[in-house]
């Protein structure tokens, strides 16, 4: 069954008003009295406890400019050496993102293992082991990322110049995180401040061949991004910078009106200040506003209508993380942020007002956290917080405003249980548990064991569970398509969808031109919500939401990374994952079994030229189209995108480029992508 609406962002909520609200409500403000009083009585004592100022850390950075790529904060939500994590953290560095002439998170993320990025009306998301855009979540900063559509968030959002790594952790860590890491988390790390004053910029001008009506014979592309950065004293430092971005749409079927992919105008503004007054205090604090206007043609059902569509978003969220070092090893910090986000929908049907359409909905999130990270013993580091979340959601598809709160407190302590030259072996349990007002409680426990039976070999193995609350529109919706005959509510009593996920790895490391990695995973899912037929009221069909729909994904994530000659770089992957919808007894629509990618990557000139090549493969997949009279089912052949770019430094501050996207010019419905892009440009350092 079809079902024709657009669904603007979506949150996680119940309506308040029910009885059932009324009580986990209760219950979280009683929890949240609790735990704040504990909080508010422990941290004393640690103080008092505390000893000499702190030596730094064996993880700081080695200087305040930039923070070393081996350090890591996401598998634990604090700063800990990526080679010493238990949990694996995967790491896209800012030298891979700038060589890769990626523009946007998305196309930094395309070329992972198990990585599909689902290009759509929503924008480019991401799937993580074969599993919906809803079921990974995305941090930017350590903070959810708000603003998604039907579960997806589109990651062009966040434009590459700002992003200082990317960290991915993949399978269920709902343990730390909560809702939505049931397929893993992507943390999108920005740019830090650095000491010494300077600034960057960047300006880049592409063309596509064979657009369409919005952009005529030719589309128009450009990136133009500035950023200063520095401080009046070591103790505070701060970077800014403004991004603007234009790309044209496109159409990849031409004998139909509709275009395929959005016009999209955007403008960013981010700023990071860090303010460190004592060895012992820092105060990192993150604002960021976004506008993004996304253009497009819809064609009507039967071809007749023909409606022109505009997306306005705007965004806002600011931050601020202080925190304290107890001792050389113990660290207390608090964070809080909040979120603000606007969409409006406009839809204006072409010499007619009758399927006219305006929608405006708005996003509010706030968090408040608290976290302590504790050595007990040089084997034993402990991990302990509680984070309060507050969301309210506004849009006239929702039968009343959408409100919830949630607290969760959170634990992980990591022993080392063999620490020997030749075997080295660590243990990690951590378990988190969600007292929600929408659906009650939540717990979410998780097991990682790490060994390294030598200095160039880790063996990782974690088995945990996870989960997703149902969204406001799963709960709160009421629409109705009259020309279709169909009608979908929400529905109040949906319980959170529930995972158990369990990967076993092993991680070759420590030789100076060879590094790999390969992981095999499994994710068991149950009670994911679905639309359901309830019944039929004078011609018209009534369509609800219900957990029912049963999923297994599994499969196995292989990386390889050689340096062959000084200068060239090799990297590749290859991804095999089986999917299974257990209910319809076929794989999940969309999945391909088989994908791939490789990356060459030459400096030559000490380093002052550059160029790379990747490559994308993705094997055959099945769509499947559920009608009235039957499952009709497609299939798509397999396709390749290459992407090209060199670049020259001339000196320390001029550096021109040229990148051709997708220059084999693949795609289709089945493949929506635009068109070969060439772009030449300009990188400005001071």
């Amino acid at each position: 069954m079809h079902m024709d609406f657009v669904v603007t962002p979506r949150a996680v909520t119940r309506n308040m008003s029910a009885p059932i609200c009324a009580s986990h409500t209760r219950t979280v403000l009683r929890l949240t009295r609790v735990l704040v009083t504990m909080l508010a009585t422990g941290a004393p004592s640690m103080l008092q406890a505390q000893g000499p100022a702190p030596a730094a850390p064996s993880a700081a950075p080695a200087s305040a400019d930039e923070v070393p790529i081996d350090v890591v904060v996401t598998g634990r939500r604090s700063e800990e050496r990526l080679g010493e994590s238990a949990v694996a953290v995967e790491v896209i560095t800012r030298e891979q993102i700038v060589s890769s002439g990626a523009r946007d998170a998305a196309q930094v993320l395309s070329t992972q293992a198990g990585v599909q990025i689902d290009s759509s009306f929503r924008g480019d998301s991401i799937l993580l082991q074969g599993l919906d855009p809803q079921h990974t979540l995305i941090l930017v900063d350590g903070e959810r990322l708000v603003g998604a559509r039907d579960g997806a968030l589109d990651l062009t959002r966040m434009f590459a110049s700002d992003i200082e790594r990317i960290e991915i952790v993949r399978g269920p860590a709902s343990a730390m995180y909560g809702s939505d890491a049931m397929a893993g988390v992507v943390n999108i790390i920005t740019r830090t401040p650095r000491e010494k004053p300077g600034a960057d910029a960047q300006g880049r001008y592409g063309l596509t061949s064979g657009s369409d009506e919005l952009a005529e014979d030719l589309g128009h592309h450009g990136d133009a991004w500035l950023s200063a950065y520095g401080g009046p004293t070591d103790k505070l430092r701060g970077r800014v910078s403004l991004g603007y971005r234009r790309n044209a749409s496109y159409d990849l079927s031409p004998e139909t009106p509709a275009t395929t992919g959005n016009q999209l105008d955007s403008v960013t503004a981010n700023a990071r200040v860090t303010y460190e007054p004592t060895p012992r205090f820092t105060l990192p604090m993150f604002a960021r506003a976004t506008r993004r206007e996304a253009k497009g043609i819809d064609q009507g059902a039967g071809g007749v209508a023909i409606y022109d569509r505009t997306q306005r978003a705007d965004d806002v969220t600011i931050t601020a993380v202080p925190s304290w070092t107890l001792r050389a090893s113990d660290k207390l910090s608090v964070s809080g942020s909040y979120a603000y986000l606007r969409s409006q929908y406009l839809r204006d049907q072409r010499l007619d007002d009758d399927g006219d359409s305006y929608e405006d909905a708005s996003e509010q999130l706030g968090t408040i956290r608290a976290q302590s990270d504790v050595a007990l013993h040089e084997r034993v580091h402990l991990t302990t917080g509680i984070e309060a979340i507050g969301q309210r959601f506004v849009s006239p598809r929702l039968e009343s405003d959408g409100r919830r709160a949630r607290v969760s407190p959170y634990a992980q302590i990591e022993y080392k249980f063999l620490d020997s030259p030749g075997l080295r072996a660590s243990v990690v349990p951590s378990a988190r548990v969600d007292f929600d007002t929408q659906y009650g409680v939540n717990v979410s426990p998780r097991i990682a064991l790490r060994i390294d039976p030598g200095s160039h070999l880790v063996l990782r193995a974690s088995v945990g569970r996870g989960f997703r609350a149902p969204s406001f529109t799963e709960l709160l919706l009421d629409f109705a398509n009259p020309a279709a005959n169909y009608r979908v509510s929400g529905n109040q009593d949906l319980e959170p969808e529930r995972s158990i996920g369990s990967s076993i790895s092993a991680e070759l490391r420590g030789f100076e031109k060879v590094s790999a990695t390969i992981n095999l995973f499994r994710n068991d899912l149950r009670g994911l919500i679905d639309t359901r037929l309830l019944r039929v009221e004078a011609g018209e069909q009534l369509f609800t939401y219900d957990n029912f729909a049963r999923v297994r994904t599994q499969g196995v994530e292989t990386m390889l990374s050689l340096r062959l000659l000084d200068g060239l770089t090799l990297e590749g992957t290859y991804t095999l994952t089986e999917t299974r919808d257990l209910e319809e007894k076929r794989p999940l629509s969309g999945r391909a079994l088989n994908r791939g990618s490789a990356r060459i990557v030459y400096g030559g000139l000490k380093r002052r030229f550059m160029v790379s090549a990747r490559c994308v493969v993705v094997g055959r997949r099945k769509f499947f189209i559920d009608e009235e009279e039957g499952t009709t089912t497609l299939r798509a052949d397999p396709y390749a995108v290459v992407d090209l770019r060199g670049s020259l430094k001339l000196g320390k501050v001029v550096e021109p480029f040229v990148s051709v996207e997708n220059a084999s010019n693949t795609g289709n419905s089945n493949a929506p992508m635009r068109p070969a892009t060439v772009y030449a440009g300009l990188d400005l350092h001071y």
